[in-house]
């Protein structure tokens, strides 16, 4: 999912922002900085589906840095699940891919990793745990961000 358009307001905390799809509002999802790998992985534990939004400004990373994070998380939580002997060391490598990725944006995008959950209801039946990653500024440290519906 590529990011959509968004507006921005600043809250009295400096480190907070408010984000909004356009046409967004239906579900707000608090997100916080991602320190390491281990901080998005837990998050990550059973998610049905992962999206991503940037946040406006300069230093905006690629859909392919993003897809490489992305791509990383969904190999971890199917390797999990796999009897498979070398899912151990597979898993292995996708945490190391991820690091590294979550370093890349920091450094060549200028940008942090931030990550919350929230519940969307199909039809309006049927749940499913959404993991929303961030990109944003550095000095940014929290934020919520309303999705279009």
């Amino acid at each position: 999912m590529q990011a959509m358009k968004a507006t921005v307001s600043r809250v009295a905390d400096g480190s907070h922002r408010l984000y909004q799809d356009q046409g967004g509002g239906a579900d707000t999802v608090f997100c916080r900085v991602m320190d390491n790998e281990n901080d998005l992985l837990r998050l990550a534990a059973g998610i049905d589906q992962i999206a991503w939004r940037q946040a406006p400004g300069a230093g905006c990373a690629s859909a392919l840095v993003i897809d490489s994070l992305i791509d990383n998380l969904r190999c971890i939580t199917r390797m999990s699940e796999s009897p498979d002997p070398r899912a151990e060391r597979v898993e292995r490598e996708a945490r190391s891919r991820i690091a590294d990725t979550m370093a890349r944006i920091r450094i060549r995008h200028n940008r942090h990793v931030l990550a919350g959950v929230t519940q969307s209801f199909r039809d309006g039946y049927d749940e499913q745990h959404v993991l929303l990653i961030v990109l944003a500024r550095k000095g940014v440290r929290s934020c919520e961000w309303r999705l279009a519906a």
